[in-house]
């Protein structure tokens, strides 16, 4: 988790904001894709596991908003985006699909990045 966290940083130095934003949700979706035991903890109800929730976002949220702030200002992605909205939604589209032939986590991501692009001055072109 707190890797996932620091990379955010890490790419913000080395990338331009939308590249930036969009290597950092590709390590969110290793990061959610390779612990689905993880899910299905944090979701258990046990009361153990009931802090960690509040604990993923009060660390990710600060760095989604830096990349997100960076992104917006650049015109690489649409105003008014929330860390929690890319949180929760890379999440679900990284959750397993009770479908015949379900589709890959990362191209559901791929779409969901296109539509954080719409409207943007500069749009960025989907990678993968």
């Amino acid at each position: 988790m707190d890797a996932c966290a620091d990379a955010g940083f890490e790419l913000a130095a080395t990338l331009g904001a939308g590249d930036a934003l969009v290597g950092w949700i590709e390590r969110y979706v290793d990061f959610v894709t390779r612990r689905r035991g993880l899910a299905a903890a944090l979701n258990s109800g046990d009361a153990a596991f009931r802090a960690l929730p509040t604990y993923f976002l009060d660390r990710l949220r600060p760095v989604v908003q830096s990349l997100l702030d960076a992104a917006t200002d650049s015109g690489d992605i649409r105003k008014g985006i929330r860390p929690e909205e890319v949180l929760c939604a890379v999440a679900a589209l990284c959750a397993p699909l009770e479908c015949p032939d379900p589709p890959d986590a990362r191209r559901l991501v791929a779409v969901f990045l296109d539509g954080l692009r719409y409207g943007a001055s500069n749009r960025i072109l989907v990678r993968g």
